[in-house]
């Protein structure tokens, strides 16, 4: 009794003290950090969503479960543990102002996290949404992108005088239509269009009708009465640490210490442009208390290159199949691009099972996948393991713990095709307020089949590879912190650019001094180091290739409008080959007038990169959604400027102008010079792209 009555007491001092607005920057700051230390093909749009999403609708602390509080951008590791555990002790929160009893959360930091979190009991009901549902909001979203000279695609479709030439069939034009509706979190619908550079825009009944050659509908609601998730049209499927069964993106190594571990928590609605990188039909999850039952069948059309085996005594036929399918992309620009398209059909269909309390997530899934041609790998040696066939069965067990300081999950993984296991085990440690710790074991099969699969490791596909990684976060002195891995890892196997079995490391340390609110700084220090095929010996030779990283970066804001950003960063490779070298320097001027309608902001940056494995990236404004990792792979010059414009009728406009100039060789003309390769090759050193985004919100 008398400890309720502290709490009350707290949160009533709490409230009559603090009047915190309501402020998103610094989401827009997260999204910018996070994106920068990701692997360069993360999707930018799954990752604006799940940041977003929490500005509009904020996560209800009582009702979520340990998964999506540990999955909470905002909360770090510690902070998770000690809500997870008083919640456990006390029962739901009675106010956001109870934060303050934890020993992570001052007042500084509640204010931070307060406006995108909520606490309070009451169900949602199918007929609550029925009854709330005009209180929805419409969004309208439309992006053109566009770049200059014309590239030697669009060059020869205007000029092409034979068939025989490849050439790009559509416009130089990237366009993208979305619109979408949203009751909170738990009412949605939408459709997403987009036409890449190069495609050509038609309406085509079976096709393309919608004019547009990707297009993507859905609908889906979520926590609603016993029903978890209910998706129609285009879905994720993401379960336990994702080496079973995941459709999404998720973070590799970085200096964010949890990404060892994927919170993913079973099926939701595909927002994303990845063409193929989705399911498609129908999936159902339902909640009775602390057992969730879900089911999905999906059915869809891949593009493939077809081949045929010859006909042999025991076939009169030749035999068709396709050498790999892909998860990603889908390009239809040239008329032998468009001759692959929806080649084989894709039946897939699963479920699976999961309990869980306060304290642990125990879950089972469930795949089956059918494909109407079979696959047959090149002879290449790293594709040896490789899966061949048209199905596979896949399961897996996964768990995730909470106990007093520490995390633990993974995942079990095993595939009846092929009869291959794949697995990793991990903790995350509090020791203390200012000490984390990360720690995660994988050992994948060479011959894990690794389709739709998310997990933690060295290679982008979770197969071939044993490891140990340890990270770390410590807050030093009173402005001072430091973060950082290291990671040992082992291929089993041959791969790409290794015949044989080969190892190596990755070393990551990042010190942090933050002083004020207007000044930042942190120093970054990487080293990798692989052993390779070495291009000089015999290829049964291995030679170690050390990449090593520097870069100085600083933040400081000279009034409440106007911030200046800084970086400088170097990457050294070192070999059996000569020494590359590449730098990157650049300087941000970023302008937010106060009560004005409008931002813009600005960079230029300079580059000197040796060789191509020297490329650099680095993270500019952009409109939202669109892509904001630019490649620093040439010697020269990177210019943008970006605007942005608020109405007072919920509508924003943004407007990008982007330039790029190449060093000219000393031994080469400039009519000589070209950007690019293949079809996007762009004749001379100098590039420019214009980029236009609208999006309007009405109820």
């Amino acid at each position: 009794m008398h400890g309720k009555l502290f709490r009350i007491c707290i949160i009533i001092f709490a409230w009559s003290s603090t009047n915190a607005q309501k402020d998103a920057n610094y989401i827009n700051q997260y999204l910018e950090y996070v994106i920068e230390i990701a692997d360069e093909d993360v999707d930018i749009v799954e990752i604006t969503e799940q940041l977003l999403r929490y500005i509009n609708h904020p996560l209800n602390i009582n009702k979520a479960s340990n998964t999506e509080i540990f999955n909470f951008p905002l909360f770090s590791q510690s902070q998770a543990l000690e809500i997870c555990n008083h919640r456990k002790k006390f029962g739901p929160f009675l106010s956001i102002y109870e934060f303050q009893l934890l020993p992570s959360f001052n007042h500084q930091v509640l204010n931070q996290v307060r406006p995108l979190i909520a606490v309070y009991t009451h169900p949602i009901t199918l007929k609550t949404v029925r009854k709330n549902i005009r209180k929805g909001k419409h969004q309208f979203m439309s992006l053109c992108e566009t770049t200059s000279p014309k590239n030697i695609g669009q060059l020869r479709k205007t000029n092409h005088t034979s068939d025989s030439l490849t050439y790009y069939i559509g416009s130089n034009i990237y366009s993208n239509i979305r619109y979408r509706f949203d009751y909170k979190k738990h009412l949605s619908w939408g459709i997403n269009l987009e036409k890449d550079a190069g495609e050509q825009f038609s309406f085509n009944k079976q096709k393309t009708p919608l004019g547009y050659d990707h297009q993507s509908l859905y609908l889906s609601l979520n926590d609603v009465g016993k029903i978890k998730s209910l998706q129609i049209g285009d879905f994720h499927v993401n379960l336990g640490q994702g080496l079973t069964l995941s459709t999404g993106l998720a973070f590799g190594k970085s200096s964010l210490i949890t990404n060892t571990k994927r919170n993913f928590s079973g099926f939701s609605s595909y927002r994303s442009l990845r063409e193929n990188a989705y399911m498609r039909g129908l999936a159902l999850s339902v909640n009775n208390k602390n057992i969730t039952l879900g089911s999905f069948i999906s059915y869809k059309k891949l593009d493939g290159v077809i081949h045929y085996l010859a006909p042999d005594s025991n076939n009169e036929r030749s035999t068709p199949f396709v050498e790999t399918i892909t998860e990603d992309g889908g390009y239809h620009r040239t008329i032998n691009e468009q001759q692959q398209i929806n080649k084989l059909a894709d039946l897939q269909t699963g479920g699976y099972i999961e309990y869980e309390n306060n304290t642990v997530k125990v879950g089972g899934v469930l795949q089956y996948r059918k494909l109407s041609i079979p696959i047959r790998q090149s002879t290449e040696p790293y594709s040896f393991f490789s899966f061949q066939g048209d199905n596979y069965l896949k399961n897996g067990i996964y768990y995730d713990a909470v106990f007093r300081n520490i995390n633990l999950f993974g995942e079990w993984s095993y595939c009846f095709s092929n009869l291959t296991l794949a697995q990793n085990h991990g903790a995350l440690i509090s020791i203390h307020r200012k000490l984390d710790l990360s720690i995660l074991y994988r050992n994948y099969n060479p011959g894990f089949i690794t389709y739709q699969t998310n997990g933690f490791g060295e290679n982008s596909n979770a197969k071939n590879e044993k490891g140990l990684y340890l990270g770390y976060q410590i807050k030093l002195k009173k402005y001072f912190s430091i973060v950082g891995y290291y990671d040992l890892f082992q291929n089993l196997n041959s791969q790409f650019k290794s015949i044989a079995p080969s190892r190596g490391f990755d070393l990551w340390t990042e010190l942090r001094y933050k002083p004020s609110k207007i000044f930042n700084a942190y120093y970054r220090f990487r080293k990798e180091k692989k052993q390779i095929n070495s291009p000089n010996q015999p290829i049964y030779n291995h030679e170690n290739n050390q990449i090593t990283r520097h870069r100085v970066h600083s933040s400081y804001k000279l009034s409440k409008s106007i911030e200046l950003r800084n970086r400088i960063e170097t990457t050294l490779i070192k070999s059996n080959q000569p020494t590359t070298r590449g730098s990157l320097i650049y300087q941000d001027l970023i302008l937010k007038p106060k009560n004005k309608a409008y931002q813009w902001s600005t960079r230029i940056a300079l580059s000197r990169v040796e060789d191509y494995k020297n490329r650099i990236y680095s993270f500019e404004k952009s409109p939202l959604y669109d892509y904001p990792m630019f490649n620093h792979s040439y010697s020269g010059i990177r210019y943008y400027i970006l605007f942005r414009y608020t109405t007072l009728s919920n509508t924003q406009l943004w407007f990008k102008y982007g330039y790029t100039q190449h060093d000219t060789p000393i031994e080469s003309f400039n009519e000589q010079y070209a950007i690019g390769s293949g079809l996007n090759e762009v004749a001379g050193n100098k590039k420019y792209t214009f980029t236009l985004q609208l999006k309007h919100v009405f109820n």
